[in-house]
Order: structure tokens, then C-alpha cells, then sequence
């Protein structure tokens, strides 16, 4: 098959989760001898010669790009990837407002108005296409569960001697992200924190330093390197992504899959990728958060390296590429 993805945003910085995907997918599509066009608009795109086109993010001009597109091909997917920071309700009133006429449209609403030329809306969990019908009108059917691979080779052994620490990496200062509370666990209960990540701005660097410069068991890394990153996934005994509001969370999923304890947030979909295998907790809970990393560490609880196992089993490479292809074509 021959896959045109077209993404139209601009990534602006060293972590997109939208370009992340993008490649993820083409890497498990080519793996099984599928073509990927990366379309370009400065490029001239034969979308008609296309078996099937798939659109990655939304934004207020989707109405006219999807009508354009649907004349030469009706295989239109849309992977809107969510980190929903609106409720359902709040969704679906900003996709309620426009003005068809006059072709005004927000992205909520643009979403929306494609809905009927969509052959399919990829959703990464049963949170995220449960937003979606909700919010956007979409049918069950329409929504496609494809769950993000980890990206991580079962050859990639991991590490079984752990150090008793718990990594994170992450935009450290962005809220969501919840690393003040991990911070304050971490103190609270005693154990070494290990963060790592860029920070966008010089006042948010010295304020996040002085919050954390009294804290002997914090240290902070800065932005790593691929490297460093897996060898703190071999290293550490514990990975936490307590957000606020997280679609997937990729790095928790790859830190598993490296061998890991994982702690994660019960919000939104990131805990349907661990089974029961993981510590779920409340974000805004510090004792939820520091007692579960803590008995994580002390070995009271252990997961691996049955989590790595289920991670490598469910969530492979192959398995992705092959779902996608049996959407594509019209099997699923």
C-alpha cells in the first residue's frame, strides 16, 4: 500500500508527540513493505494514487483542506492526538461554534464538521475515543484503537541490578507535567529523584532551581541526550509520570519496557498500557504518589520483569504495522 501522512504543524521544539507517532507509524508500516509519503506543501502530493491518506493533528483549517481531499480519495484517516486538557462538555460547546456559511470554524468545531468524510478517527486509548465520541459527534466505529508501540526491542535487555531512585524527564516546568508534587513526594518521603528535560525559558529555570535547591535527594539533569536517557532506563529502579493530563506518556511506556517500576497517573488513558502491572495514582495526591514510588523502590511491590514482558508483547512494532495495515485496507 502507498500511505500518504500529512501534518501541517511546525514542531518548535526537541519533544513532539505528534511528529513522534507520525514516525513511529511509518517505521511500522515500511517494516512490512508499505510506502509512506511524507507530504510537503511544497511538494506536488498524487493523493489520488494514494490507497490510503492519514491526517495527524487538528486545526481550524481542516474543512477545506478534508474537502479538497475527499475529491480525489474517500480513504481519509485522523489521529487528533489528544492530551485533553478540556472536559467532554467543554469539547463539545467549542465544537458546536461556528458558521458553516461563512466557513468559520475553531479546531474544536472543524473536527467536527469532517466527521462524515473520515473513514476512520485513530485513538491511542478507550479514554481517548471515549472523548471523542463525547466531545465530537464521532461513531464507535469510526474510532480505530491503535495503541502506540514503546519502541523498545525485546534484544534491548534490560538492566536487572536497579539503583533505588526514581527517574522522570519530562518539560519539567509545564504543569501538567505535575513535577512539583513528585518533588514535594519525593521529599516527603525520602527517596532520590532523578529529573531530567528542557525548560523553555531562563525564568523558569531559576525559579524551578530555587524551588529545588534546598532538596539534597533532587537533582536536576537537564536536557539529555538519547544515550543518557536509556541508561537511566537501565538504571533506575522506578520511572513516575503522575500528570495532570498526559495522552500516552511515551517515555513511561519505553522505561518500562527497559525494565522499570512504573508509577502513573490514574487520569486519562496512560494506565490502560500497563494492565495491572504498574502503581496507578491520584496526581493530586503527594502520599499517593510518594508511598507508591517508595514501596517501589523497597521492593514491597514488584512488577518486573513481567511489565517489560507484557510491554514488548502488546505493544510491538509489528503489532502496530499490522493493525494499521488491516485499518487501511478495510479489515478492521
Amino acid at each position: 500500500m502507498r500511505i500518504a501522512f500529512i501534518y501541517r504543524g511546525l514542531r518548535l521544539s526537541y519533544g513532539n508527540g505528534i511528529v513522534s507517532q507520525a514516525m513511529t507509524w511509518k517505521k511500522c508500516l515500511e517494516s512490512r513493505g508499505h510506502e509512506v509519503v511524507m507530504c510537503s506543501p511544497w511538494d506536488n502530493n498524487e493523493f489520488a494514487k494514494c490507497d490510503a491518506i492519514q491526517l495527524f493533528g487538528y486545526d481550524a483549517d481542516l474543512v477545506d483542506s478534508v474537502n479538497l481531499l475527499y475529491k480525489q480519495n474517500k480513504n481519509i484517516f485522523i489521529a487528533p492526538i489528544f492530551d485533553p486538557d478540556y472536559s467532554c462538555m467543554n469539547a463539545k460547546i467549542r465544537s458546536l461554534c461556528s458558521i458553516r456559511p461563512l466557513l468559520l470554524y475553531n479546531r474544536f468545531s472543524a473536527l467536527r464538521a469532517i466527521k462524515g468524510q473520515m473513514a476512520g478517527v485513530m485513538v491511542r486509548s478507550r479514554f481517548e475515543a471515549d472523548y471523542i465520541i463525547k466531545s465530537f459527534g464521532y461513531t464507535d466505529a469510526q474510532c480505530k484503537l491503535v495503541m502506540l508501540p514503546s519502541g523498545v526491542e525485546p534484544s534491548e535487555e534490560r538492566n536487572s541490578e536497579r539503583e533505588p531512585y526514581c527517574f522522570h524527564m519530562s518539560f519539567v516546568t509545564d504543569g501538567r507535567k505535575n513535577v512539583k508534587r513528585l518533588i514535594d513526594a519525593s521529599v516527603k518521603y525520602g527517596f532520590r529523584l532523578v529529573l531530567a528535560g528542557k525548560i523553555h525559558y531562563e525564568e523558569e529555570r531559576r525559579r524551578f532551581m530555587d524551588y529545588i535547591q534546598d532538596k539534597p535527594n533532587v537533582e536536576y539533569l537537564g536536557f539529555i541526550s538519547e544515550e543518557e536517557k536509556i541508561r537511566h532506563y537501565r538504571t533506575a529502579k522506578v520511572f513516575a509520570l503522575p500528570s495532570l493530563n498526559e495522552g500516552v506518556g511515551l517515555v513511561a511506556l519505553e522505561a518500562a519496557a527497559y525494565g522499570c517500576e512504573i508509577v502513573i497517573t490514574s487520569l486519562g488513558g496512560p494506565k490502560e498500557y500497563y494492565g495491572d502491572l504498574a502503581e496507578v495514582v491520584n496526581p493530586y495526591s503527594i502520599d499517593e504518589i510518594g508511598s507508591a514510588v517508595s514501596r517501589l523502590i523497597d521492593n514491597e511491590i514488584m512488577h518486573q520483569p513481567m511489565l517489560a514482558d507484557y510491554v514488548h508483547a502488546e505493544f510491538s512494532n509489528e503489532s502496530v504495522g499490522e493493525k494499521l495495515e488491516r485499518i487501511y485496507s478495510g479489515e478492521m
